[in-house]
């Protein structure tokens, strides 16, 4: 399955790296169009994705699967995807003394911190717009849900919450945690 997987995410990374070379309009922030996604909805499904499957092939080894599940990672510049990546890296090879996990552990948390000056005044600025995002989000939860696509049509400058699992209780209620309970 892992395999197939990885061979869909080869031919989207192919797609990507495409849809990166070529010109594209500007977008509404001013400085990019539409960014890669290869045969994703979104950017973030599209690293998420990515993250997984790399850790996968990593550690099987599948060389070019991994290079293919390292691309999304690498053009979409997600914050997830790399700590997805890195947690599932350490876990499946870091040390197994718990006291070395727990260091390792406060050394990505100082990283994640580092990483909002690394990646620059932008990310800060989106990380704000996600909790504003989230929260919003949170408070429209009702028991029922308002139906698939409710997001997009309450927020129609926003593609999603910028998270799955919150955009999927707004959207199917109680219904979202039978979904949530299939990984």
């Amino acid at each position: 399955v892992m395999g197939g997987l990885g061979g869909g995410l080869l031919l989207s990374s192919f797609i990507a790296l495409w849809q990166f070379s070529t010109p594209r309009d500007q977008g509404r922030d001013g400085l990019t169009g539409a960014p890669p996604v290869g045969l994703f909805y979104s950017t973030e499904i599209f690293a998420e994705f990515g993250a997984l499957v790399f850790v996968w092939a990593v550690l099987r080894p599948h060389i070019p699967i991994a290079v293919a599940a390292a691309v999304p990672v690498l053009l979409c510049n997600s914050r997830v995807a790399w700590a997805t990546a890195a947690i599932g890296l350490i876990y499946a090879l870091g040390p197994k003394a718990k006291w070395k996990m727990a260091l390792v552990c406060g050394g990505l948390a100082v990283l994640g911190v580092l990483s909002l000056f690394i990646f620059g005044a932008g990310k800060m600025a989106t990380a704000d717009h996600r909790l504003v995002l989230w929260t919003a989000t949170i408070f429209s939860w009702t028991q029922f849900g308002h139906g698939l696509g409710w997001f997009r049509a309450a927020h129609p400058m926003e593609q999603f919450a910028h998270s799955d699992v919150l955009q999927a209780v707004a959207e199917l209620g109680v219904g979202a945690f039978a979904l949530l309970m299939i990984p």
